[in-house]
């Protein structure tokens, strides 16, 4: 996760003295990758299978 936000630091920079908004923005891009990277290495590694997040999302009954 380190490495795909080292990696993506220069094209955001530009984006990081803006305003309020787009450095909130940029915020919200750079945690979306971070996401996104930890939630295929959970996979890829083996902390969680597909049936696992199968199970997750699956919507449950209301009573």
């Amino acid at each position: 996760m380190g490495v795909v936000l080292w990696l993506t630091q220069d094209a955001l920079t530009p984006y990081v003295h803006g305003t309020w908004t787009v450095r909130c923005l940029a915020l919200a891009a750079l945690v979306s990758a971070g996401g996104v990277v930890y939630g295929l290495a959970t996979v890829l590694l083996g902390a969680f299978s597909k049936d696992d997040l199968r199970l997750l999302l699956r919507r449950r009954r209301t009573t």
